[in-house]
């Protein structure tokens, strides 16, 4: 570790890897004990040094001091206001990644007998907590509309246990919510023998997480003015949505640590296409038909345009289709929607494909919407929508005139897709590919 301070040892590890970084610090930390406090301090309050301060939060663990603790439950956000204390160091500000670190590091000083030199005062405990209802709760994939398949084992004020059947979408709204006496077993015998849509594998999800879905559908419903299953009203106070919007469920996985920083993975995610939780996700026809015609439109005007210019205009229009993909909610929907979807791959063994909708989900920044036009999953998809409407050839590179260079090959092929094409059911009803019957 170099000896002139923390500007010099962040010079020396932002270009590292962020995992050899942080085993660098950690091993820093062991060596030096208390001694190694100021170097650490110095990286969490050195703005030029903001990408290693998880890793410094990190090795605050590996110091067994008083200061050490104190440092880590503020940066934590731990009995604090947010403000920052006489050391600069802030309260309950940063990122999810810092606060998650700082907390790490304070779990395994508390779990060393080491407490900080002021303990905060514990918040009064609630006079009464509000039951949790939802004793178990199962989610299939989402596809490109939010739209997802959920199984409600619920335990409400009055009466026996109830099976909920919900489809529940973040653009359509609650579209289904079915009611049928159940018990834990007869629950479990469904789930694995009965249910009509066992082609979709199903996770399980914390009931919190279920009840803060239905309550993004409910809200998409009432803002487009659909009206709400009756079966869900009787059981609403059941199923209240969290104040705060939870963590995706794979978080708590050890997988989506070890994946997020794999470029490679993220190059790999087109082959996700293949499987049948992604298969929905291209996007209606109706809305890509306009942009397909300016795609076929591109070089067939009067003027010979140049295969560079040519792949301009194209790269523009992928752009304005990616921005549909990323559906309700945007760039941060969609990423919540890859997670959810690597959770139930994971649950079904494919491992692999849930590593890669891991790294394709860290490649989506919530802060640069920008981002999503790069990411190499969604751009297959962008891809195999002007197929679906103009053919395959329709995406292959244009051809250059006498004496130009060829334009450069596509970074990653598209991935064929099945289009989202509905089969009638029953009247009234269409069943998607998926094997979700919705209203038509």
């Amino acid at each position: 570790m170099p000896g002139d301070g923390p500007a010099a040892a962040a010079a020396a590890l932002t270009p590292l890897p962020p995992a050899v970084a942080l085993a660098a610090l950690r091993a820093y930390a062991r060596q030096n004990g208390e001694a190694a406090l100021p170097l650490l301090e110095g990286l969490l309050l050195d703005a030029a040094a903001a990408p290693l301060a998880a890793a410094a939060l990190e090795a605050l663990g590996e110091v067994p001091a008083p200061r050490a603790a104190a440092l880590a439950a503020r940066w934590a956000g731990e009995g604090t206001d947010g403000a920052p204390d006489e050391s600069g160091a802030p309260g309950a500000t940063g990122t999810r990644e810092t606060r998650k670190a700082a907390r790490r590091a304070l779990h395994r000083l508390t779990q060393a007998g080491v407490q900080p030199e002021h303990r905060p005062r514990p918040a009064p405990a609630p006079q009464r907590e509000r039951p949790e209802r939802v004793r178990r709760a199962l989610m299939s994939a989402a596809d490109a509309e939010g739209t997802r398949l959920l199984y409600l084992l619920i335990d409400p004020p009055l009466g026996g246990a109830q099976m909920a059947r919900v489809i529940a979408s973040e653009t359509g709204g609650l579209l289904r919510f079915e009611i049928l006496d159940s018990t834990g077993r007869q629950f479990e015998r469904y789930l694995t023998t009965s249910r009509p849509d066992r082609e979709l594998a199903l996770a399980e999800i914390p009931p919190a997480y279920a009840r803060w879905l239905i309550g993004q559908a409910v809200a998409a419903a009432q803002a487009a003015g659909r009206p709400l299953p009756p079966a869900y009203l009787s059981f609403r106070d059941s199923l209240p949505s969290p104040d705060v919007e939870p963590v995706p469920p794979i978080e708590d996985e050890p997988i989506y640590l070890e994946v997020r920083y794999r470029p490679d993975l993220v190059e790999q995610s087109v082959e996700l296409l293949e499987l049948p939780e992604f298969r929905m996700w291209l996007p209606d026809q109706a809305a890509v038909a306009p942009l397909a015609e300016e795609w076929r439109n591109v070089d067939s005007g009067p003027l010979s345009l140049p295969p560079m210019v040519v792949g301009q205009r194209r790269e523009a229009i992928l752009d304005r289709i990616i921005d549909l993909i990323t559906g309700p909610g945007g760039v941060p929907g969609a990423r919540r929607r890859l997670e959810d979807n690597a959770l139930v791959l994971l649950r079904r063994g494919e491992t692999q494909a849930a590593r890669r909708a891991i790294a394709a989900a860290s490649r989506l920044d919530p802060d640069d919407p920008a981002a999503a036009h790069s990411q190499p999953l969604f751009r297959a998809i962008a891809e195999t929508a002007i197929e679906a409407l103009l053919g395959p050839e329709a995406t292959a590179p244009p051809q250059p005139a006498a004496g130009e260079e060829a334009a450069p090959p596509p970074a990653a092929p598209a991935a064929p897709a099945a289009p989202d094409t509905p089969v009638e059911d029953e009247p009234g009803m269409r069943r998607r590919p998926s094997g979700l019957i919705l209203p038509r």
